[in-house]
């Protein structure tokens, strides 16, 4: 049984958008078009945002290479236009150690934003969800007023009680039989085969492609 496995072979082609991997070259690119949107995290307000920044999208890009938990690990895959052109990252992670219930989020760049990007990034990383990982919920978390609300109710999510949460943010829902629904016919997978079997083999995780 491998105690490791890499990630970056991870892609989801849809709607002429390449979610991939990222790779070191990257890095450089994404700090042009995220450093500026630092006021989204309250967290980062007394330290020097280009540093913050850059140790930030360090540590997405490393943490994601080779996890070694089954209980601690995530996806993160930086975003290309069709002219291939990163606009933003999309992310996925286990909700404890149940890797049946995984929460979405993605992060499109100012500069890009008004072009329903996010919509097609959030069915992008649904399929890598549902049908790469095999989950069988997404959840989505977002601030009352946040974009992504809306196209989580699009998607047909489920709000969940505010009563089960008490950090201020919106919570909704996706089932695997509302997402087989909705599922566009275009949407392209590669390199999660590895990632999937080495999840399952723990007797927690999903259970192995058919």
């Amino acid at each position: 049984m491998p105690s490791e496995v890499s990630l970056t072979s991870v892609c989801v082609r849809h709607h002429g958008m390449t979610m991939r991997s990222p790779r070191d070259e990257d890095l450089r690119t994404l700090m042009r078009v995220y450093s500026d949107d630092f006021n989204l995290d309250a967290a980062v307000q007394v330290e020097d945002r280009t540093v913050v920044g850059q140790r930030i999208l360090d540590d997405r890009i490393r943490g994601m290479r080779s996890p070694t938990d089954r209980g601690d690990w995530h996806v993160e895959l930086v975003v290309e236009s069709e002219p291939g052109e990163l606009v933003g990252w999309t992310s996925l992670y286990p909700q404890g150690r149940d890797w049946k219930v995984l929460e979405t989020s993605s992060w499109v760049a100012p500069l890009h934003r008004g072009r329903r990007y996010s919509e097609t990034m959030r069915i992008g990383v649904l399929a890598l969800a549902f049908d790469g990982i095999g989950a069988e919920l997404a959840v989505s978390r977002a601030q009352p007023g946040n974009r992504s609300n809306a196209i989580s109710i699009r998607l047909g999510y489920v709000p969940e009680s505010p009563r089960r949460h008490s950090d201020g943010y919106l919570y909704r829902h996706l089932r695997k039989e509302q997402w087989e629904a909705i599922r566009p016919a275009n949407i392209e997978l590669d390199g999660y085969q590895a990632f999937r079997t080495w999840l399952a083999q723990s007797s927690d995780g999903p259970a192995a492609s058919r």
